[in-house]
């Protein structure tokens, strides 16, 4: 019984803007019955995983493990967090975050193991004006993280939630995804499963189920 109200307090609901109507998008955590809120949303929003050929580019004088744990504490501190996480082929991260304002794309790509290419682009909410200037403020502040953070920092997944190459517990994990962000969510054709649109172009699913709610 105690394991039962346990799980049961974990579960939270949020109402989230999906094809013009609320809705509230109960994912499933790690395989137990316990779910996590996330925003579903739409149009331009779809559009987040934007080119990062001409991203802001420097070189950071660490490894990866370290970079990623730099940029997740940056972003805090500018009160950002990373919403989505995708390991890509070539071994490195592609982590998009945003807020009311800002919809905001980084890769770390690795030259070697003390070397990391740190690349930023930062896009106004309408994806219509680069923000140069919140670039700027984020490769700063990851580059003065780096010296302070301690060198066995990791990134910290305790409120993240996985992502799924197909829509079954046991397909491949492709990616996290951060409780309580807002992602462009959509059904998926199986019942229980939502579906992204990952960084590199490739499909994502989501345990959960999206409920209509009332209208905006």
């Amino acid at each position: 019984m105690g394991s039962v109200i346990r799980r049961v307090s974990l579960m939270l609901l949020l109402t989230a803007t999906l094809s013009g109507c609320v809705v509230g998008a109960a994912v499933g955590a790690l395989g137990s019955v316990a779910t996590a809120a996330i925003s579903a949303v739409g149009g331009v929003l779809a559009e987040r995983a934007f080119n990062l050929v001409d991203a802001k580019s420097v070189s950071l004088n660490t490894n990866m493990r370290h970079a990623l744990a730099s940029v997740q504490k940056a972003l805090h501190l500018m009160n950002f967090e990373v919403d989505l996480l995708q390991p890509t082929k070539d071994g490195g991260y592609i982590a998009q975050f945003g807020n009311s304002k800002n919809n905001g794309s980084i890769s770390l790509e690795r030259e070697t193991d003390a070397l990391t290419t740190f690349k930023v682009k930062v896009l106004s909410e309408d994806n219509l004006s680069r923000r140069e200037e919140v670039e700027n403020a984020v490769t700063n502040l990851v580059g003065n993280i780096i010296k302070e953070l301690p060198a066995d920092a990791r990134f910290d997944f305790h409120h993240y939630n996985v992502i799924r190459s197909a829509p079954n517990r046991q397909a491949r994990r492709i990616g996290w995804f951060r409780i309580g962000s807002r992602l462009p969510v959509h059904p998926s054709a199986t019942p229980g499963w939502l579906k992204i649109a990952m960084p590199e172009g490739d499909k994502g699913y989501l345990k959960g189920t999206i409920q209509q709610g009332a209208q905006p």
